[in-house]
């Protein structure tokens, strides 16, 4: 089984992003399904690979990804269906990276990489009070505007007025 150099050159790995997008503490499933085409069962495993967090930040330690990670093997002309889950209560980005291990050698012997990826956010409680103040603030503006269109027309109208006026004086 081949296993991927922390320095090799990311053009050199075959990889799967998984793609998670939860908010709050609700769960997200995501299937990916690998079929054997070949002639030959494959055995394979799991090995979790380090990711580079950015900009230094830290996240928590708290496992988040689910899915069988046990050693197993695809018979040919079989498809294996994994299912992967996300689960969080914390507003965060998550990624793990996963490589999977394989006896018969797939994909010309390139690294297969899976990238669990979620952006978790928060539930926007506070959403229909912001609705109703950008509402309130619309027709508020509206109607000063109005009013300002009426007052100067008013401006405008007495000035006529008194313009006449005091042309016939």
């Amino acid at each position: 089984m081949s296993n991927i150099n922390e320095n090799e050159e990311l053009d050199f790995i075959y990889e799967i992003r998984v793609q998670f997008d939860s908010q709050g503490s609700q769960s997200v499933t995501r299937m990916v399904e690998i079929k054997n085409v070949g002639t030959i069962v494959f055995y394979y495993e799991w090995q979790q690979k380090p990711y580079t967090k950015l900009f230094d930040i830290v996240y928590s330690k708290i496992q988040c990804f689910y899915f069988d990670n046990h050693i197993s093997s695809i018979l040919p002309n079989d498809t294996l269906k994994l299912s992967f889950v996300f689960k969080s209560s914390e507003p965060e980005i998550f990624t793990e990276r996963w490589q999977l291990l394989t006896r018969s050698v797939l994909c010309g012997d390139r690294p297969i990489i899976f990238t669990l990826h979620d952006v978790t956010t928060e539930e926007d409680v506070h959403r229909q009070t912001r609705i109703n103040i950008e509402v309130y603030f619309y027709y508020y503006e509206k109607e000063i505007n109005k009013k300002m269109f009426l007052h100067k027309e008013a401006k405008s109208l007495v000035r006529k007025i008194v313009s006449n006026i005091l042309d016939n004086v």
